[in-house]
């Protein structure tokens, strides 16, 4: 496996991503051997799994290959969809992950008293969503591989910008008043980071 370190000292969290077949991408503040070999040791179960991961869906509009929906694995031929091309398994994802979102965000914009104009699904290589000035709401077909409770966490996280469009303590506070464990879902999402 191949280390590719890159630091920055204004980051707080160590962040890990798989970004080839054997190269590991590891964003940190600045780490010393023994801290980085720690982290990599703490952390190895989860590397083990995310390679398995990215060299099976990096890949995945191979007929045959296993497919990641809602944090679980299928076989494609399980579905009647067919998956034959790399905008196939886009259009795929976005039919799943709308309609789970069509499923919850009512229930988020009426607790949290926003309303976007709208919300669109495209693929993105670097973020899971953002939000607009115009408050339109995009977020990344990506997001149906995930667990439904790590969906809900970016949509609650890009609702929350309608309210404050930024990053601030009063950000925070408003996304984890509608989800307590809003700090141990933020970190989970680093699991998911070779999903981008």
């Amino acid at each position: 496996m191949k280390i590719k370190i890159e630091h920055k000292r204004n980051l707080k969290n160590i962040y890990l991503k798989v970004i080839d077949k054997d190269t590991l991408l590891v964003r940190s503040h600045p780490l010393d051997e023994d801290q980085l070999q720690d982290i990599l040791k703490k952390r190895a179960s989860w590397i083990k799994k995310a390679f398995t991961r990215y060299n099976s869906l990096k890949d995945d509009h191979t007929i045959g290959k296993s497919i990641y929906l809602f944090d679980q694995e299928f076989d494609v031929d399980e579905f009647d969809f067919k998956l034959d091309s790399e905008r196939s398994y886009t259009l795929f994802y976005k039919k799943h992950l709308s309609e789970y979102i069509e499923s919850r965000v009512d229930i988020y914009t009426t607790n949290m008293g926003v309303n976007p104009t709208q919300i669109k699904y495209r693929k993105m290589k670097r973020a899971w969503g953002n939000c607009s000035s115009k408050k339109v709401i995009t977020l990344n077909t990506q997001l149906a591989k995930l667990p439904k409770e790590l969906i809900d966490y970016v949509l609650v996280h890009e609702l929350a910008h309608l309210k404050h469009m930024n990053h601030s303590k009063s950000f925070h506070n408003f996304v984890q008043k509608h989800l307590l464990n809003a700090k141990v879902l933020e970190k989970n999402m680093q699991n998911y980071s070779n999903f981008l």
